[in-house]
Formats: structure tokens, C-alpha cells, sequence
């Protein structure tokens, strides 16, 4: 596993024990085993984070990946969580571009190698400020404390992959509350809600003053390879 790879399964603030989530944030901003020369590894993959600070990760946006010949082997648009997934790819270095309209982000040289994933982060460019919010007036919340929404065994064990999307309240004292599922998972909802339920954040602040904000989880759960 390549560390790109590994910090991608183990931090769903970028991006989540065995789990794959990915956790981004938008505010308003398997009888008998075969025997080991016989069994191969599943062929290589690249995930593509694409996102736009600070508001997070994007969903729906165009994604192409070309080979060393400029061959284009893949043309996705991310989930709501912004990921791509493109798999499977033959060993091989390949480029990774966003179409997004603006001054599409590259990613060049990127390897892919049988049973490995490839994390490729593109940050779209930062054009504007969303509506409604102040760039000179009010700071966003940011992370301080608590645990991650990881993969449950039982999730693990049906083989359960997809985007999570929670829409919670970050409170002036920065608390999170009163979560509701915009896009429910199977079995990680819950266990999901309690664990952002217990985190902590620097609260919010327009003019200098602490506010209750919106805030969107994006969580993407990708099983480990």
C-alpha cells in the first residue's frame, strides 16, 4: 500500500482500522484458499479527491484520466462526496485532469501498480466566495477534537462501499447537533452519527462573535484492497 494510499484509509478528514472513509466537509460554505502462486492481486486504481477550499469537497465534476500515450482510458464525474474511482487500470503511469471549466488542475506522473490504490487530490480554483458568507467578516469552524465514522466488521463483512452524506449544525460552543442523513449508507449511518456527534470545533465566528453554522459531511467509503 502506497502511504498516499494508507493516510487515504486511515483519515477521513482528508479524506478512513480498515476503514476507507473519506471524510469531507463542505460548510455553508470471500472452502479452501488457494495456494499463494495461484492467487493475484486485483488490478490497480486510482481515486480522484477533487475540492474546492473551503468549501470542500465537489460533487459532479468531470474527471479524464490518459495513459503515457495520451490515451484517455477513463472519463468519470465524482459522487456526491467529489471522489472518482477508476479501476480497473493496468500497471502504468497515467495523468489525471478535472474538467471543470476553469483552469482544469493536472496531475501528472501518477503510478498505478497491481492491488494498490492511488490517492490524486485537485483543488479547483478558489474564484469566489459561496453566497451569502464574507470572507473578511466570518471564519469558518475548524476541527479540534473527536473520533472519525470508521467501518463497522458487519459493513466490512457485506461488502458495503458508498457516500454518506450528514448534514449537522456546528453550534456557537462548538458542538455538533442536530444531524439528519441527506444520503443514508447501510449499516454506517449510525454508528456514523455518533461519532460526529461526539467532535469538536473552534465554533463559527462573524464580526468576532461565535454563531450556530450548517455543515455537510461528506464521508466516502471505499473498502481497503
Amino acid at each position: 500500500m502506497t502511504r498516499n494510499a494508507r493516510l487515504y484509509k486511515m483519515n477521513p478528514i482528508l479524506r478512513t482500522t480498515t476503514i476507507v472513509a473519506l471524510l469531507a466537509c463542505a460548510a455553508p460554505w470471500s472452502c479452501a484458499a488457494p495456494s499463494p502462486q495461484k492467487i493475484q492481486e486485483a488490478p490497480g486504481a486510482i481515486v480522484v479527491l477533487v475540492r474546492r477550499d473551503p468549501a470542500g469537497f465537489v460533487p459532479d465534476t468531470g474527471v479524464r484520466v490518459q495513459d503515457a500515450s495520451g490515451t484517455v482510458v477513463g472519463v468519470q464525474r465524482t459522487n456526491s462526496c467529489g471522489a472518482a474511482v477508476f479501476e480497473p487500470l493496468p500497471d502504468g503511469v497515467y495523468l489525471v485532469r478535472a474538467e471543470s471549466g476553469e483552469a482544469d488542475p493536472v496531475a501528472e506522473q501518477i503510478s498505478v501498480s497491481r492491488g494498490k490504490d492511488s490517492l490524486v487530490n485537485l483543488t479547483l480554483s478558489t474564484s469566489s466566495v459561496p453566497a451569502g458568507v464574507s470572507s473578511k467578516s466570518c471564519t469558518p469552524p475548524t476541527f479540534v477534537s473527536g473520533p472519525s465514522p470508521i467501518y463497522t466488521s458487519a459493513s466490512l463483512t457485506r461488502n458495503v462501499q458508498g457516500c454518506l452524506v450528514i448534514k449537522c449544525v456546528i453550534t456557537a460552543q462548538g458542538r455538533v447537533r442536530r444531524c439528519e442523513p441527506l444520503e443514508p449508507l447501510d449499516g454506517l449511518t449510525g454508528p456514523a452519527l455518533s461519532a460526529l456527534e461526539q467532535r469538536r470545533y473552534t465554533p463559527m465566528t462573524c464580526d468576532g462573535k461565535p454563531i450556530d453554522t450548517d455543515y455537510t459531511y461528506r464521508i466516502n467509503f471505499r473498502l481497503p484492497r
